[in-house]
């Protein structure tokens, strides 16, 4: 999957949003794993589904952080946007806040290509508008994550601090 680490001040009651941007490729669906770490991981696994364009929460580890709400909207020619909020209310003592992208599944591994740009958190509960921070355009930044390569690609997604 592709990382990215967010220092977080810790709070039992803030609300986290993630966002990103998805365009199918060739896989069937993607995963976005959301947690908290510091002191004891907390997170939970989100997969979209692109056949039935459904939104499960699978999967957890340490009692998984709390999820407040998900959901996604349709841009156009095959674009959406989706957004995952959670919060880490039981403990309120990690510092960072993880989230890892997996193109395909990550029970399957790297099969297939998912498309993404743009991912984000944001302290609240829906994702505010989104600005790069990079002075790049939206094809610079198109990530296709086919097959092992997905691998090899590292922090190549913009990171918006807190």
């Amino acid at each position: 999957g592709i990382d990215n680490d967010v220092l977080i001040t810790p709070s039992s009651s803030t609300q986290y949003c993630v966002s990103l941007y998805a365009k199918q490729g060739t896989a069937t669906k993607f995963d976005l794993y959301v947690f908290f770490t510091g002191v004891a991981v907390r997170g939970t696994r989100f997969s979209y589904t692109w056949s039935n364009d459904t939104i499960t929460t699978n999967g957890s580890d340490g009692g998984g952080a709390d999820v407040i709400s998900k959901g996604r909207y349709a841009l156009g020619n095959g674009w959406y946007r989706f957004w995952f909020v959670v919060s880490d209310s039981t403990l309120g003592t990690n510092n960072i806040l993880k989230y890892r992208l997996y193109p395909a599944s990550r029970d399957t591994g790297p099969v297939g290509s998912t498309i993404f740009w743009g991912a984000k958190a944001e302290i609240g509960s829906y994702p505010t508008r989104y600005i790069s921070n990079a002075g790049i355009t939206l094809s610079d930044n198109l990530i296709d994550t086919s097959g092992t390569a997905s691998q090899k690609l590292t922090k190549k997604l913009i990171k918006t601090p807190l």
